[in-house]
Order: structure tokens, then sequence, then C-alpha cells
């Protein structure tokens, strides 16, 4: 059971007790023992860790002692520390993990490199944002004859490193997952290999799993094959910076694959949409920090075409393997999404009416498709993209491949 807890400290008249940040805790724990301290090390509103010494029983309620006094909340900083403490997220890796880590070396090796097809000459790129520490995931792309195209996606290929019932691993399954906080990134792996070796860094050779793809000129899939393989990125480019290379004539070859790749994922984005996806291009926000960690600046992230190309190769890639398991009858966890809820739909679609919106039948996908695409530029877009994403069920994680409505995908995997 859980028994470390974060809250704001409060003082009645004769007793020292902390409210829980968490809602689902609903008892005030009791600090006895400081309120007896001639000088509580603690101010009445700080924010601090406390842990439960007495579990609350019918006519008591729970109490507990002051682990840890986070400071006031309306300090900068403080609010994350109490989130890390609050979801008792790891700061450190423990001396095992780092010193495996450490002896993975800061380089590809030969023997790494043996039995892998080798990239290195291709014209790999990665797009980012520009505050990215870690680069996972990279393209090239090239015409082949018959004008159609070779599209190679590359994922940094952790699983070289992070080998089953290792420490790695064991660290890796324990955390679950990197976790980004405003102000920093709580990494799943150690920097030796999150901003390191699994990092596509330009100019230095990096091992990935990769999807080899030829496309007819309308981005109609005719090959999908899969290797492991040897890269070495040519350029690291922020979607800043993709994008006005995107916005004018191209310069030297790097410059006019970004732009063959522009027109191709367009390409892809459209029979996605043909067959169905949802365009539900809610607003999102980054809120950004001064050195003091104090508010300074909350920008609206566009959903721009540079975002659009990596999103487009990386729906791809992620459908090709989701096939690729599927054919091979290998039990995986897919990524799914079922069809909203018909009432919740109903509603929507009544609202929509009242402000003059003919929403069609929001129940039939493309109908539904069809009425979010045409509220680009209205005053009320998005409020009714909103509205329709609260009707629809969360995507989740399921051995069963039932597919993802949102997505138009039968087959999809993360």
């Amino acid at each position: 059971a859980r028994t470390q807890v974060v809250g704001t400290l409060e003082k009645s008249r004769q007793l020292w007790y902390v409210v829980p940040s968490d809602p689902r805790i609903t008892h005030d724990i009791y600090l006895p023992k400081l309120g007896q301290a001639a000088k509580p090390k603690a101010r009445r509103g700080d924010r601090v860790v406390v842990e439960i010494t007495e579990w609350p029983s019918r006519h008591n309620a729970p109490e507990g002692k002051l682990l840890e006094v986070i400071g006031s909340p309306s300090a900068p900083g403080v609010d994350v520390e109490s989130v890390i403490r609050q979801y008792e997220l790891p700061t450190r890796f423990p001396g095992k993990v780092k010193a495996e880590a450490r002896r993975l070396g800061a380089k590809v090796t030969e023997a790494d490199r043996k039995g892998r097809r080798d990239c290195r000459k291709h014209c790999v790129v990665t797009i980012d944002p520009v505050d990215a520490r870690d680069f996972d995931d990279a393209i090239s792309l090239e015409r082949i004859e018959g004008r159609r195209w070779r599209l190679w996606v590359h994922i940094a290929d952790v699983s070289h490193y992070v080998t089953p019932k290792s420490a790695l691993d064991k660290e890796a399954r324990q955390r679950g997952n990197s976790t980004y906080l405003i102000d920093r990134v709580i990494p799943m792996l150690p920097e030796e290999l999150s901003n390191e070796l699994c990092s596509l860094k330009p100019g230095v050779d990096r091992l990935a799993r990769s999807v080899e793809f030829v496309l007819s000129g309308n981005g109609r899939v005719e090959q999908a094959k899969f290797h492991s393989t040897v890269i070495c990125s040519k350029r690291r480019f922020s979607y800043e910076e993709a994008m006005a290379i995107l916005s004018r004539e191209p310069a030297g070859d790097i410059e006019r694959m970004l732009h063959d790749a522009h027109r191709l994922a367009q390409k892809l984005r459209q029979a996605r949409f043909r067959a169905g996806a949802l365009d539900l291009d809610v607003p999102e926000h980054k809120v950004l920090l001064d050195a003091k960690g104090r508010l300074s600046e909350v920008r609206r992230v566009e959903n721009d075409v540079s975002h659009q190309l990596i999103e487009e190769f990386m729906l791809l890639a992620n459908e090709a393997v989701a096939k690729e398991i599927k054919r091979r009858r290998v039990k995986a966890i897919h990524r799914v999404h079922d069809k909203p809820d018909t009432e919740k739909l109903d509603d929507l679609r009544a609202r929509a009416a009242l402000m003059g919106l003919r929403a069609g039948n929001l129940a039939d996908q493309k109908q539904a498709g069809k009425f979010l695409a045409g509220l680009k530029g209205h005053l009320l877009a998005d409020v009714f993209r909103i509205g329709y994403l609260r009707c629809m069920k969360r995507a989740c994680y399921s051995t069963e491949p039932i597919g993802h409505y949102g997505l138009a995908k039968d087959d999809y995997v993360h």
C-alpha cells in the first residue's frame, strides 16, 4: 500500500495536518509530533511529503509524520517537484544500471555493425522539436524507376543494447516510459543510451530497426521490408527549420528530398482522410519557463506540414509493423480505438444544428470526417472538434487487433 503522500500543510488551533493533493485521498492526515516541536521546520501552506503511520479507522483520522518540506506552492519549481514526489517518479538510476550503460561504450563498433544493412550513404535526416535532446526516428526518400518512391523509416534500435533480464531491461520495465514534465524529462533509460547511443544524432553511426517501403507515385504501398540497419544521419532539423525550407525553393539534395517527402506525405494524408480518418486538430499549447523556472510564455503549437510529414511516415511504419505481426500470428500489444458513443454524437449533432451547422450522420465515419474538415476557419471549429473528441472512446492497448477508428486503420501498433 502507498504510505507517502504529498499535500499542503495546514494548522487548526491545536493540530497540524496535511490536505492531500491527490483528490482520491479524502482524509486529511494529522501530524501529532509536528505539533509537539518547539520550532516546526515547515510553515502553514507549504507543500510537504508525509508518511502515513496510522491508517484511518471508523473513529480515528489517519496520522503521519513529516518527511520533507518541498516549499511554498508559489515558489518556482515546487509544483514540478510535488508531481515527482506524488507519483514517486524515480529521478536517479541504480548504480548497477548506470554501470551496465557505461559498459556499452560511446560508439557503434564493427561488431555492432555485423549482419546489418548499411544505410550510411543514404540521405537520412531527423525532424524534431527545437528543444529535443533525443532523436529516435529518422527518414530518407529517393525516386526510383517507374515514378515510384523508396522510403526508409528508421527507429533507434534500443533492443540491441537492452537485452532481456539485464539490469537495464528490469529498470526500464519498472519505469515503463520516459516522463515529460514542463521543465525536464525523466528518462526510461540512462542518458548514455537515451541521449547518445540510441539518439540518431547527425554525423555519427547509429543502429536502427528500419522499414523499407516501395510506394507508387500516389503513395500506395507496393512493398514493405524490415531490416536491422546502421545509419548515419546527414542533418538534424527542428520543425521550424523544416517548415522554413518547405516554404521556399529547395537548395541542395537534402532540401529537395524534404520537398519530395512533403509532397508524398500529403498524398498519404489525403488518402487516409478519404478512407475515413478524422481531422481532430485540436489546439495544443506549450508552456515555456524562464531561467528561474517562472512562466514566461504559452505558445500555440501548430500542426503544420513539417509535423504532418513525420506523422504520416510514422503512421505508415506503425501500420506496416502491425500488418506483419498479424501475418505472422504473433501475440502483440496493439494500439486500438473503438467507435464513438452514438448518444453523445446525437447530442453533438443537435448542438451543431442550433448553430446552423449541418453535421449529417456523425455515426458514419466518412460523414463525420467531412463535417470536421468543413469546420476549418469556422469561429466554433475548436469547440466542435473538442466536442467530437469527447464523444469518442479512449484509445488503449490490447492484444486483440480491433483497429483504430480515429486513424481509419485496421492494423496499428505504437
